[in-house]
């Protein structure tokens, strides 16, 4: 099921997945 809300809505997802690498290397640095 999730793997097609994945695929109903890549643009969110992927500007959801921007966000978090930025704050995983904010985290990180």
């Amino acid at each position: 099921p999730e793997l097609e809300h994945i695929a109903n809505m890549p643009a969110r997802w992927t500007k959801l997945i921007d966000l978090s690498q930025q704050w995983i290397l904010e985290q990180t640095a």
